[in-house]
């Protein structure tokens, strides 16, 4: 069974996979996380050098370096103890590790469904174009979206280990979702034809099947970095817009305790969200009603639904308003529970 590991201050969820210090999440890349889960899965044992580079970099060539990078990163945040280095053979975690600090994953993976955060895999993209030996390239965008994706604290993102186990391999996507414990899946294609590109790009909902979002690009090649900031954005962007449309249908069916709050609450309701000037309006209706009655879930949602439109049509807003927009979400779902 799988478990939420803690030592010291702090606890990892390989589902969620996310590392929290005191509970409060701790930025940690893809990299650095898989590393850390394949020693403490191994914890009582040596781990090689040469086994840790195929766990976290299956089928790839990489420097010994790169290894070096991403224990060195876990030292600084876990404690220069935390992982022993054995000279010349590999490493050995170290911390200590009691039975009563190993909580079920069921556990702590019914407390993330409760903040309502999505859990995602983003599977190979295929590579289109023939030539098996250009396989790194459509290889190099799925880690690089992986990446990018596990950049944002308000997603739980699979593993690239867990994931690219199933290239080449045709998957019924429901089946798929259940094994590897996630809600959406992101699958798609890569076609270079000279120096253009082609890149499709599919979020479905494993749960039904259905797909909620798909796109083709046909760039320059030049573009490329553009494009995958473009499906990264939109996926975003989509995931935290369900979290939103949950909180939404649930908090109608809760009364406010404030009939001015209930008054604000129609008021921006009823302006054109469309129209810049009577959004901004809006947005000053519902966060009123919020310090009016913090308690009433409907306004988050709607609030929320007005900041995630803001990302939704600003490819250069900050981060911050997304993470804005998903903090609303998931407080109207608290709400509403």
């Amino acid at each position: 069974m799988n478990t939420a590991y803690r030592f010291g201050g702090f606890e990892l969820n390989p589902v969620t996979r996310q590392l929290l210090a005191e509970g409060l999440p701790v930025a940690l890349g893809a990299r650095a996380l898989d590393v850390l889960l394949a020693l403490i899965e191994r914890r009582e044992r040596l781990v090689t050098k040469e086994e840790l580079l195929e766990l976290v970099w299956p089928g790839l060539v990489v420097e010994e370096n790169n290894l070096q990078v991403q224990i060195s990163a876990l030292r600084k945040i876990l404690g220069p103890q935390s992982i022993a280095t054995i000279p010349g053979r590999g490493y050995r975690f170290a911390a200590v590790l009691g039975a009563d600090e190993a909580l079920p994953a069921a556990a702590s993976a019914a407390a993330a469904s409760s903040r309502e955060a999505p859990s995602i895999a983003v599977l190979p993209f295929l590579n289109m174009g023939g030539d098996p030996e250009k396989d790194y390239f459509a290889d190099g965008i799925t880690e690089d979206v992986i990446t990018e994706l596990s950049r944002w604290r308000s997603l739980a993102v699979t593993s690239r280990n867990s994931t690219f186990r199933f290239k080449g391999k045709s998957v019924d996507m429901q089946r798929l979702g259940r094994e590897l414990g996630v809600r959406f899946l992101v699958k798609g294609s890569v076609r270079r034809m000279g120096e253009r590109i082609r890149i499709t790009a599919q979020l479905i909902d494993a749960e039904s099947g259905n797909h909620v979002w798909g796109e083709r690009f046909d760039r320059p090649l030049a573009d490329l970095f553009a494009v995958q900031d473009q499906v990264v954005h939109t996926i975003v962007g989509t995931l935290v817009g369900r979290v939103q449309a949950s909180g939404a249908e649930r908090t109608r069916r809760k009364p406010p305790s404030s009939l001015d709050a209930y008054d604000h609450v129609l008021r921006g309701n009823a302006l054109a969200w469309d129209d810049p000037a009577s959004a901004a309006e809006a947005k000053r209706a519902f966060e009123r009603a919020i310090e009016i009655d913090p308690g009433y879930g409907l306004p988050h949602s709607l609030l929320a639904a007005l900041v995630g439109r803001d990302w939704e049509n600003d490819l250069s807003a900050p981060r911050e308003t997304l993470d804005r927009a998903f903090a609303l979400a998931q407080r109207a779902v608290e709400l509403a529970e």
